[in-house]
């Protein structure tokens, strides 16, 4: 579901590399298929595939598409490119990070296995065992889960010595908090 076609983060030329190896679909003002936000149709197309491809604009660390967890409600698996750590974001297994795999051509190849072994794609749907995926929280449950998160500093602490450098990312992403990789 796309709603910009040209960004900084280049994802509509990894999108049309990868469409070289598997057949993607773009809904939303950039494809052939539009689907707004109000529709029942984005519900409708989530249940109706097996993978969702969710790319930023910029590659920013520390944010996430709400695309993200909005498939976790659902029976597909999302695809993941940003410049986020997933793994601090969503539980474990639950996405394919497209930035662990080589080429568009790697990410193809082990997307059409996954899609022809039901056994080994059930893996990333184990943490639903453990987990609960729900609708956008209120603003009372945000705060209790922050509350939570408080109360167990080991498991959830993020130390930044200095703020600034996290910012601007300058140890990190070259002096740049969204960069174009």
């Amino acid at each position: 579901m796309v709603s910009h076609c040209t960004t900084p983060s280049k994802r509509e030329v990894y999108v049309k590399e990868l469409q070289r190896y598997i057949g993607v679909d773009i809904i939303g003002r950039c494809g052939t298929n539009n689907c707004n936000r109000e529709q029942n149709c984005q519900k409708n197309m989530l249940n109706r595939y097996k993978f969702y491809f969710g790319a930023e604009n910029a590659d920013c660390r520390d944010y996430i598409t709400e695309k993200a967890y909005r498939t976790l409600m659902y029976p597909i698996l999302p695809v993941l490119r940003g410049g986020y750590n997933d793994s601090v974001f969503l539980p474990p297994s639950s996405y394919l990070d497209a930035h662990k795999f080589s080429s568009a051509k790697d990410l193809a190849n082990f997307m059409k296995a996954l899609d022809g072994n039901g056994k080994s794609s059930g893996q990333y749907f184990m943490w639903k065992k453990d987990f609960i995926s729900s609708d956008a929280p209120t603003k009372t449950e945000s705060f209790c889960l922050m509350c939570k998160k408080l109360q167990n500093q080991n498991k959830f602490r993020r130390l930044y010595r200095n703020i600034d450098d996290w910012w601007s990312g300058s140890k990190n992403n070259s002096g740049n908090f969204c960069s174009n990789k």
